[in-house]
């Protein structure tokens, strides 16, 4: 039995070809992740409602399937609604689930921010302007300060899958030079970007990196009670 330790529940938006192996990368032995997906190929709000609606079924068949908690993948889906549409998806997940521990990406983002201190951010995306609107107005919303923000303006996940690791690398940098007095960055999307070079950001910048592979990890471990540090994804998986 692979996850005698614990099981993260995973939903992901897509494939998660990228998180499932980063999260075995990181995730101590006894510690699994049990995935369904969705079927999100566009960031479109047709797609994001569709995918959201499917959100009861998901909870229900990771809780059968043996998982301990459950994380609900990707920032798009939770954005295409104003305010805190991350809690009604999270209550959703519960209830279906028989009551697990039930979480979103940006549900955890925000607890990453605060956990290492981060009160003005450079947000550096692989998404088109109008998904980046509907983002700043989630994290300002939550009373997050981005001081710069930019994309690279994808629509399809392929397309952002496509692009080469060391693509947030070089966004955060710019953004970080436009905007010098900011104390951390966040890089949503789990589907590009990788460790290492995540790893590289938060050197070079001398700033802490938040990013969606990594909250999911250190959200697992830490509501799995698995204790840390682990090192080579960022400060954040070191607070463990």
């Amino acid at each position: 039995m692979l996850g005698w330790r614990g099981s993260l529940g995973y939903i992901a938006p897509s494939t998660g070809e990228r998180a499932i192996p980063e999260f075995y990368q990181f995730a101590p032995e006894g510690v699994a992740m049990l995935v369904t997906a969705l079927t999100i190929h566009e960031l479109t709000e047709e797609q994001m409602d569709r995918a959201v609606a499917q959100v009861e079924d998901k909870a229900r068949h990771l809780a059968a399937t043996g998982a301990n908690a459950l994380f609900f993948a990707g920032a798009p889906p939770v954005i295409v609604r104003p305010g805190r549409y991350d809690k009604e998806i999270i209550a959703r997940m519960e209830a279906a689930s028989g009551g697990l521990p039930s979480t979103t990406d940006l549900t955890v983002a925000l607890e990453a921010f605060q956990h290492l201190g981060i009160t003005r951010m450079v947000v550096a995306t692989p998404f088109q302007e109008s998904m980046n609107a509907l983002l700043r107005r989630f994290l300002e919303g939550a009373g997050c300060k981005i001081v710069a923000m930019r994309g690279l303006g994808k629509l399809r996940n392929v397309e952002i899958a496509a692009l080469p690791d060391y693509a947030p690398y070089q966004l955060a940098s710019e953004l970080v030079k436009e905007a010098p007095e900011a104390d951390g960055i966040y890089i949503p999307c789990g589907r590009w970007g990788n460790p290492r070079v995540f790893e590289q950001v938060e050197r070079d910048l001398h700033r802490p990196v938040v990013t969606a592979n990594q909250i999911t990890i250190w959200w697992a471990l830490k509501t799995l009670g698995i204790a840390g540090p682990f090192n080579g994804y960022g400060r954040l998986l070191q607070t463990l």
